[in-house]
């Protein structure tokens, strides 16, 4: 248990002291809530302790002594040179998330966390190893990379898509290096570091771009999605690749909305923790640059969008190209641009029964998202039609962004299934699912940042 409490000590201070150099800087300390605070800080610093341990490892195959001296290290030197600034922000801002009164939607707010917690842990209990893909590929990834000199064998054909990014199978190996054994109980601890942190950032965004009320509405939502809770518990990535993708909707955003362009920074970031931890990552940055590219720079013109694209650079370009590296040095070509050949592209393209299947899972799945007992899209449109949206906002181009982002994802995934040499039906009952949960989250976030405030709290645009 020491061992976790170090790691999630480390995991905060890095993250928190990477905030510190891109916000505390330049962002008022009452413009960013503890919550939001926390959970970048958790995430970001689990990202940043896996390309650590991952350069360790390229350098020095992973000498574990060393390892461990140089972390601790590190840790030090940010605890006194940048976590001074991090306590005085708590501190000041530590009174300004209590409750001071205590309402209906608190209680359930409340009963809805601890339930997803013992969903949680009652999950693990029926699957203590996690799905398939957690305990053939990415925590078999995680125990070569623990083995010293034999960690490239991630990287053979015996191993499941042996090209997939790595942070995940490299934050678990990180807490294994400090053990003689491999319990499944780190691959837990980072699966539900990924979890909470999720639920911070969306209710801390939302409370300060919109409502206290909303804001709880949104995390309500979320952690009564069966299927988000299941996947979480499943060990597997699609958690963690949820989190960066919904971290850089919230840092745009609130960069846009407090006027700190250092926060874009951190928006590029996110995507390049995105292209770290899966290849959906990828197709989810460059839709994101292209997006941007089409609706910022029609907004704001060239030369403004081009200081934003050149921030979005600075955080995105480094882990990009550790990840091109990665790819480059070691991993085989991935399995599904491997086996394409162009007949078999042209006959897939215009195969009529391919499109309808596709359609028929897309369209079930949508409407039945994440495992309501109720079609929960229906009534999300519902609600939005009595609420409205903030058409007239100044910032319903950030909307249009967000918004077409989201489609293009679901469109990418389509012409992935369209055009996979697997059996479709196997892959589209194995995958689309858990394609559809990356989006979740931001997709939570996007709708309620993007209606009219409701209830009582921070609303939007208020002094």
């Amino acid at each position: 248990m020491i061992i976790e409490i170090y790691t999630i000590i480390c995991w905060f201070i890095f993250g928190s002291s990477f905030l510190n150099i891109f916000t505390l800087q330049t962002v008022p300390h009452n413009k960013l809530k503890n919550s939001l605070f926390c959970g970048i800080s958790i995430g970001f610093g689990i990202g940043i302790s896996s390309l650590i341990y991952f350069l360790f490892s390229l350098i020095l195959s992973v000498n574990s002594t060393i390892f461990i001296f140089s972390e601790a290290f590190i840790v030090l030197v940010l605890i006194v040179l940048l976590m001074p600034k991090n306590i005085w922000f708590w501190k000041k801002n530590y009174f300004s998330d209590k409750l001071k009164n205590i309402q209906s939607i608190d209680i359930i707010f409340t009963a809805c966390i601890i339930c997803a917690i013992i969903i949680f842990i009652f999950e693990l209990f029926q699957n203590p190893y996690g799905r398939w893909d957690a305990w053939e590929m990415w925590n078999l990834k995680a125990k070569w990379l623990s083995n010293g000199n034999g960690w490239t064998n991630i990287f053979s054909s015996t191993i499941s898509h042996p090209d997939y990014p790595i942070l995940v199978p490299l934050s678990v190996s990180r807490i294994w290096t400090f053990r003689t054994n491999f319990p499944i109980f780190d691959s837990v601890l980072v699966a539900f570091a990924f979890f909470s942190s999720i639920i911070l950032i969306e209710y801390g965004a939302l409370r300060i771009l919109t409502s206290s009320y909303q804001a709880k509405l949104a995390v309500i939502l979320l952690i009564a999605t069966p299927f988000f809770i299941i996947d979480a518990a499943g060990l597997c990535a699609d958690i963690p690749l949820s989190f960066y993708f919904l971290s850089f909707f919230i840092t745009y955003a609130i960069a846009k909305k407090i006027k700190a362009n250092n926060l874009i920074i951190l928006s590029g970031f996110s995507l390049g923790f995105a292209t770290w931890t899966k290849n959906e990552g990828l197709l989810f940055s460059f839709i994101v640059l292209f997006n941007h590219f089409l609706i910022m720079g029609y907004k704001l013109g060239i030369r403004v969008w081009l200081r934003e694209f050149c921030r979005i650079c600075i955080g995105f370009i480094p882990l990009f190209g550790t990840m091109l590296l990665m790819k480059h040095l070691y991993a085989p070509p991935n399995d599904l641009i491997s086996s394409f050949n162009i007949n078999a592209i042209i006959e897939n393209c215009f195969e009529l029964e391919r499109h309808l299947l596709i359609m028929k899972f897309f369209a079930f799945q949508l409407l039945n998202i994440g495992g309501w007992f109720f079609q929960i899209p229906l009534i999300l449109f519902l609600f939005s039609i009595i609420v409205g949206f903030e058409c007239n906002s100044n910032n319903k181009h950030i909307y249009y962004m967000f918004i077409i982002t989201i489609l293009f994802m679901l469109f990418g995934y389509y012409i992935v299934f369209l055009l996979t040499p697997y059996n479709l039906s196997w892959h589209l009952e194995r995958s689309l699912n858990r394609l559809i949960i990356q989006l979740w989250p931001s997709f939570v976030f996007v709708y309620f940042y993007s209606i009219n405030p409701i209830g009582f709290g921070n609303i939007r645009d208020a002094k």
